[in-house]
């Protein structure tokens, strides 16, 4: 179920979280997804119902689809051409 989940928040949101990132930036973009897994990572932690949890991981699989989208674009934004290869693993 959880996979179903989070393959489910990929489809929907990859479109919408890739120009959101592409419109502040791609260093903006990874820090307010790295801010948002710790936020939700933390409230799941301290839920304290069903609910909260739920909600909690769904932030969670937002941040991972920004993560996702927008940290390979900031490595090859940031990395000197000859070594894109390298540096994304290819």
């Amino acid at each position: 179920m959880a996979a179903v989940c989070t393959e489910l928040v990929g489809l929907l949101a990859a479109v919408p979280v890739g120009s959101f990132s592409a419109r502040i930036g791609n260093k903006r973009a990874v820090l307010i997804e790295l801010l948002a897994l710790a936020v939700a990572c933390a409230s799941g932690g301290a839920s304290p119902n069903i609910g909260w949890l739920l909600l909690s991981r769904t932030v969670e699989g937002i941040g991972f689809v920004l993560i996702v989208v927008a940290a390979p674009s900031l490595i090859a934004e940031v990395t000197n051409p000859t070594d894109i290869k390298f540096a994304l693993g290819g």
